[in-house]
């Protein structure tokens, strides 16, 4: 499972106490800023190492395209849509159309779909460039 933001911390934290950047007794009055503290971090090669795995975990777990995330949006917006629920129903269209493959016709409709949504929310300039 990913590391999650805090535990990243939280070893990075470890890590820096234990290394060299702890006995630093320099450290405090040479670092101002962010870009001189990730400059020197870049100097310890093992938590280079842990902000790589870091990154590429973080990377690997993204979510992509889904057509069939894109319908159950779909759907669920076109029920929010035919109870009248035009705000509700953009915000589920705009998840489908997030969703949906470039090149499928779902992400076509889903577009449309907000679009017509918008009418009904008397966003007409929107609608249109939408």
């Amino acid at each position: 499972m990913p590391m999650q933001w805090q535990n990243f911390l939280d070893v990075l934290g470890r890590k820096m106490r234990s290394s060299r950047l702890a006995s630093d007794i320099a450290l405090k009055t040479k670092i101002n800023r962010e870009d001189e503290l990730m400059s020197y971090l870049a100097t310890d090669h093992e938590i280079i190492k842990l902000i790589s795995m870091w990154l590429d975990e973080t990377y690997n777990k993204r979510e992509g395209k889904s057509l069939e995330k894109a319908t159950i949006f779909k759907m669920v917006g076109n029920r929010e849509f035919q109870s009248k629920k035009y705000a509700l129903s953009v915000s589920t269209y705009t998840k489908s159309a997030i969703y949906a493959p470039a090149d499928s016709e779902d992400l076509s409709v889903a577009i449309a779909n907000r679009s017509a949504a918008l009418f009904y929310l008397g966003k007409y300039h929107v609608s249109t460039i939408d």
